[in-house]
């Protein structure tokens, strides 16, 4: 299902989020936000059929087979995810985030619940979709409350939809992309290694994730203000985005410095001596954050200037690299090798960015985020 979910999303957030900021007329506004929910409409059914055909060729069973389907039905929900462009867009993002924290927590307790009284597995199949369908009629009701539309109306737009997809191509292929290869490891690790060190690494990763939302929140808060910035400041674009590059970055080296100090008694509290060659990875693993601060910050920018092609492509050789380096390490260094092989891919990933894109302005641009002096002040 997760693989899949590209096909619903359609690589649109940053697109509509940014076409939604350029114009101030209402009623193109309502032609895109209308517009795009039937796009995740056909792309909830398109990525639901592909999950269905996909399914018959695994070895599951029938019973997993019909639980990846239910599974998949929340995609449907998630064409509501519209509204949260809108507001993105308003940066009026409050509303969206109340409701989600409040579905969180209701649903948190009603899997609680189930847990207590021995649910079986389908109730919290169930639940997840439940959990899409109540952030989805949330955001509705929001909107409908919320917006600044009078008289919205339920339209599609040919050509709109056209330009949508034509800017969002190479972000549905990227999304693609990253969704096999942040996988990749863990299916070689399996292939190559033990399913131990599949739980090794696992543990790892969540622990070296966990924190990837505060610049993912960072760069969408800001987004639509970077948006305004290209139209007002050409020129000194890259300079007006400096500040938020530097908060990213120190922020991950911050996270990497905390895990170098105290990972591996953190490994030790969450998961117990067992664990202990998690530690080790997670080590590792943990400075990737600072290539996913730069990734983050440098894709909004490259939206906001229509060269998502550039994206993709360094998705892409991430993507090949990744799997060579992680055959060639995983075979001399064990599953420690994989964490190298995600630091070394995510790295070149972002050189070729560099390298494609203005490449002095944004090596210095990078360079400058460790100019302590200059940050401090």
């Amino acid at each position: 299902v997760g693989i899949f979910t590209v096909f619903s999303t359609l690589g649109l957030d940053g697109i509509v989020v940014r076409e939604l900021v350029k114009t101030k007329n209402m009623e193109v506004k309502n032609y895109i936000l209308s517009t795009v929910f039937w796009l995740k409409i056909a792309g909830s059914v398109i990525a639901i059929t592909l999950i269905y055909i996909t399914s018959q060729f695994t070895k599951s069973d029938e019973n997993s087979i019909n639980m990846i389907l239910i599974l998949s039905m929340a995609l449907v929900f998630h064409s509501f995810n519209a509204v949260d462009y809108y507001f993105q867009s308003e940066v009026k993002s409050k509303y969206v985030v109340y409701i989600k924290v409040s579905v969180t927590v209701l649903v948190a307790i009603l899997k609680i619940t189930l847990i207590l009284s021995n649910a079986p597995i389908i109730a919290f199949v169930y639940m997840f979709v439940f959990d899409a369908f109540l952030v989805g009629m949330g955001l509705l009701s929001v909107f409908i409350i919320k917006s600044s539309f009078r008289n919205f109306e339920i339209v599609f737009d040919k050509d709109i939809a056209l330009k949508l997809l034509r800017d969002s191509w190479p972000l549905i292929m990227s999304g693609l992309f990253v969704s096999i290869y942040m996988k990749m490891d863990q299916v070689m690790i399996h292939e190559m290694l033990s399913d131990k060190d599949v739980g090794y690494y696992a543990a790892a990763t969540i622990l070296s994730q966990a924190w990837y939302f505060i610049p993912m929140v960072i760069t969408a808060s800001f987004f639509p203000l970077m948006v305004e910035m290209k139209e007002q400041y050409k020129d000194e674009f890259l300079k007006k985005m400096q500040p938020i590059l530097d908060v990213t970055i120190w922020i991950s080296i911050a996270i990497a410095g905390f895990i170098v100090i105290y990972g591996e008694d953190l490994v030790n509290y969450m998961y117990g001596d067992a664990y202990s060659k998690t530690g080790e990875i997670l080590i590792i693993h943990i400075f990737a954050g600072v290539s996913v601060s730069f990734s983050y910050v440098f894709s909004k920018i490259l939206l906001t200037e229509n060269k998502q092609k550039i994206i993709l492509n360094a998705n892409i050789i991430g993507s090949i690299l990744n799997v060579i380096s992680n055959y060639v390490l995983i075979g001399e260094m064990g599953v420690v090798g994989a964490a190298y092989a995600t630091l070394f891919s995510y790295i070149i990933a972002n050189i070729y960015v560099v390298y494609s894109y203005k490449q002095q302005a944004l090596l210095f641009m990078f360079l400058r985020c460790f100019n302590v002096s200059r940050v401090w002040r």
